[in-house]
């Protein structure tokens, strides 16, 4: 399983129990500051992701 898939589940866990938005993208930015750059093209990845999943969706 590659990095992406596993943000992917990790982000469909976090739609399934009711975590909102604001929340995971609080825990993407905490993952930005511990890893650093490298992390951005992946968390570009999640938030793309996110606007897929209902309850993650940016609001409109």
């Amino acid at each position: 399983m590659t990095n992406e898939e596993c943000v992917y589940y990790h982000l469909e866990q976090c739609e399934q129990e009711g975590v909102d938005r604001e929340q995971v993208l609080e825990a993407l930015h905490i993952a930005m500051v511990g890893a650093g750059s490298v992390t951005v093209p992946l968390l570009r990845r999640a938030i793309i992701f996110m606007d897929r999943l209902p309850g993650l969706a940016k609001p409109t």
